[in-house]
């Protein structure tokens, strides 16, 4: 009797300990997010002025790009983002756009192209 009631409570203690590792994780995941949401909002260079301003300019050419999949490219690179779909899905779009302006204006340079890559907020 003796030996199950020790064997109970150290497998409980393991399993706590590690619940609290999880845990632990989680939050350090979830601190890295919010750094990376607070940083784009302070980022006001990111979003530019209105895109109808750059429409209304002669002999201006402009490609557009809309992401027809925020969400799931989220949940696909990040699985910490799928909380936050829910409760902050205007946040996880503005992260995924920012990531997608990185790599445009990452990889336009290797093709010989001088270009200025900007995400417009209609």
């Amino acid at each position: 009797m003796n030996i199950a009631i020790t064997l109970f409570v150290l497998a409980n203690m393991a399993i706590s300990a590690a619940l609290l590792l999880l845990w632990r994780r989680s939050r350090l995941q979830t601190e890295i997010l919010l750094s990376q949401t607070s940083a784009l909002a302070s980022d006001n260079s990111i979003i530019p002025a209105n895109l109808s301003k750059l429409l209304v300019e002669k002999n201006k050419r402009i490609i557009t790009v809309e992401i027809l999949n925020p969400t799931e490219l989220a949940i696909a690179k990040t699985p910490l983002a799928k909380p936050f779909v829910g409760m902050a899905p205007d946040t996880i779009n503005k992260l995924v756009y920012k990531e997608a302006r990185e790599i445009i204006a990452e990889q336009l340079p290797s093709f010989g192209v001088n270009a200025e890559v900007k995400i417009h907020v209609t």
